[in-house]
């Protein structure tokens, strides 16, 4: 297995966890703001650039709930973190769902855009993930995304280098041990 596997594994994670969380946060947003939530949605973009993106894909025939993203979700939970239907969503991590949504984001466009893949950054988005959906009670999903995680992180393991240290000039290399009296 290649290392590029990891960053499919997670880029299939991610799929499964943006398709769902559409359909939620598309949900949650026709019940609070009614048929034209897409306004409401977009006024919490913070960038006049994401705002006219988000327009010309509105025009260009998209449908807003395709347009919803881990990006524009972390500022649109930011905006409504403590607005009771938001609340009701996401009860025990509603001040930190933001920071969750970051957390994936930032995952995703390392591996979207060919970044070197740190497993770092992307098991904190699996948790995060995992996280969202073990609130909003998808089990199932929260199986899979463990299941995709935990493949990654066997194909870290095959793929990581061995660290070697050169032992054979330690002490010209100030790596001399001291015992306690010195």
């Amino acid at each position: 297995m290649e290392k590029n596997q990891a960053g499919l594994n997670f880029f299939q994670a991610h799929s499964l966890f943006i398709n769902e969380i559409r359909r939620e946060i598309h949900t949650i947003c026709l019940r609070e703001f009614g048929q034209n939530w897409q306004q409401n949605y977009s006024a919490t973009f913070r960038f006049e650039g994401l705002k006219d993106t988000w327009n010309k894909n509105i025009d260009d025939g998209k449908l807003p709930e395709d347009l919803i993203e881990c990006s524009n979700l972390e500022m649109f939970s930011r905006h409504y973190e403590g607005r009771q239907f938001f609340r009701n969503k996401f009860n025990d991590i509603t001040f930190t769902v933001h920071a969750s949504f970051k957390n994936i984001a930032k995952a995703r466009n390392m591996v979207a855009h060919n970044a070197a893949y740190d497993s770092d950054i992307a098991d904190l988005a699996y948790l995060s993930m995992i996280e969202i959906f073990r609130k909003l009670k998808k089990e199932n999903l929260v199986n899979e995304l463990r299941s995709l995680r935990d493949r990654s992180n066997i194909v870290e393991k095959i793929n990581a280098k061995p660290k070697f240290r050169d032992k054979s000039n330690s002490h010209n290399n100030a790596e001399r041990l001291f015992s306690n009296t010195e």
